[in-house]
């Protein structure tokens, strides 16, 4: 009979543990900010969305290969996930977004990168212009239902701006 030769796998250290928290704290933060859910993530790996759960939260180590396919895809380097130096490519706006809406972990900072994403994708200007007039239509009608009844923006101080990009 052959004897085992493996070795058993020895248990993580505490600094391992953190470092692999550490990436998939930040294929989390990338994956929300590019507004693509667990599901959609793992789809274009060609992985469960349970699997991708483990990788951001630290359960179970990302390979190199998957890495550098989750950078590919995302358009960052592979050193963004492994210190504070290294920051996503954003485009001028995204990051006024990401600025103006604080942390990109915020509900709301997340519903404005959805937004920017979608809209993105509308390629027709005609489109674009009705859907701009459609969100200044329901904004002026916000407005006036605060003014006329008094109620609370839940937004104020938030740092969104209005259509003209003024705060």
């Amino acid at each position: 009979m052959a004897e085992n030769t493996r070795q058993p796998k020895s248990p993580r250290s505490q600094s391992e543990k953190e470092v692999d928290q550490a990436v998939g704290h930040r294929i989390k933060s990338l994956r929300e900010l590019k507004g693509d859910s667990q599901k959609d993530l793992g789809a274009k790996l060609g992985l469960s969305f349970q699997q991708i759960q483990k990788y951001e939260n630290g359960k179970n180590r990302v390979s190199a290969s998957t890495l550098q396919q989750i950078a590919d895809l995302y358009d960052v380097d592979v050193e963004y996930f492994f210190g504070d130096f290294a920051q996503p490519r954003l485009s001028a706006y995204e990051q006024e977004l990401l600025d103006a809406a604080g942390p990109a972990g915020s509900a709301l900072a997340r519903r404005i990168f959805a937004m920017v994403n979608n809209f993105d994708k509308i390629k027709d200007p005609e489109m674009r212009e009705g859907l701009l007039k459609i969100a200044r239509s329901f904004a002026k009608g916000e407005e006036d239902r605060r003014q006329a009844g008094g109620v609370e923006d839940p937004y104020a101080g938030d740092g969104t701006e209005s259509d003209d990009g003024k705060p």
